[in-house]
């Protein structure tokens, strides 16, 4: 049986750095996810035909967290039972932030407002392109 020590790997603080934050993010944290996004974005270079191919999954990706939005906002109006409206408002500010992420990393050209937008106390607490600020 191997111990935990013989696996440990010296890596330079950059790219422990670059793994923590990978970590993060596929675990949800929006923050890194933002920000590993945007580094992607610049190691790629803007005018690359991968640049462009990432361009159009992250506005595919966009586009079905809209969708989604949709989706859960008019489920949530819908729902007379409460217990599945919380798991609908859940779901719903779920597909808000993937919208949001994705949104602010995208060229200003491209940024859309999102429709069906939650306000609620659980919802990102930040500024968005139509001007107002969600409560946390």
């Amino acid at each position: 049986m191997r111990s935990f020590i013989s696996q440990i790997v010296d890596l330079p603080a950059i790219q422990a750095v670059y793994r923590a934050m990978s970590v993060a993010a596929i675990k949800g944290d929006r923050h890194s996810q933002k920000a590993w996004v945007e580094m992607v974005a610049r190691v790629e270079g803007p005018k690359t035909k991968e640049h462009k191919e990432q361009l159009e999954q992250l506005l595919q990706l966009r586009e079905e967290a809209q969708a989604g939005v949709n989706y859960y906002a008019d489920q949530y109006r819908c729902e007379p039972n409460e217990f599945l409206r919380a798991q609908y408002l859940d779901r719903w500010h779920s597909e808000q932030r993937i919208f949001d992420t994705v949104n602010d990393v995208v060229p200003k050209r491209c940024k859309v407002n999102l429709e069906n937008r939650s306000y609620a106390s659980s919802a990102a607490s930040e500024i968005r392109a139509n001007g107002r600020q969600t409560e946390k």
